[in-house]
């Protein structure tokens, strides 16, 4: 939807300025006529959703195999969060405290199903790791990101004990 209202960007600011009952209504309806601040921020959510809706169609295809991809797609969507929760705490840009508060919202529910590497499943790794594109070190500094030095240990543990 935000695509499709940045597409008329100039529609409604054009409409504005021929029609001046258009922007008495919509200040009728509690709202204003978008601003340039308006369409930058919604750019900015636009960006932050589509990293969110590109990664959902990757990861739940069903006409081609996505289980070695699950890895990259995870370690993006942490560093996503992890970029959105370290905002400036002094920014007073309504829309950057607005993503932050959406994060803050997301973050425990990543966590749920990604936060600990005990409770994940072991072939999630083993996929990263048969990918031919893929190391077994490159899993490590993935891990080592996410989880520290102690998920690292956890991982090269339960690998090599399943693979023995």
């Amino acid at each position: 939807m935000l695509e499709v209202a940045h597409e008329y960007k100039d529609a409604f600011a054009r409409y504005d300025l021929e029609d001046v009952d258009f922007g008495l209504h919509i200040m009728d309806q509690g709202h204003s006529v978008p601003t340039s601040d308006d369409w930058v921020n919604a750019k900015k959510m636009r960006h932050f959703l589509k990293t969110f809706y590109d990664i959902t169609l990757r990861i739940s295809g069903t006409k081609y195999v996505t289980s070695h991809t699950l890895v990259n797609e995870l370690a993006t969507i942490h560093d996503l969060l992890r970029t959105q929760l370290d905002c400036d705490i002094h920014d007073e840009a309504p829309m950057d405290k607005h993503l932050c508060d959406i994060a803050k919202a997301m973050k425990p529910k990543f966590e749920k199903y990604y936060g600990e590497i005990e409770n994940m499943n072991l072939l999630v790794y083993f996929s990263f790791i048969l990918d031919p594109r893929n190391k077994y070190e490159f899993l490590d500094v993935i891990v080592d990101d996410h989880y520290g030095r102690e998920g690292i240990s956890v991982v090269e543990k339960k690998t090599t004990l399943k693979v023995k």
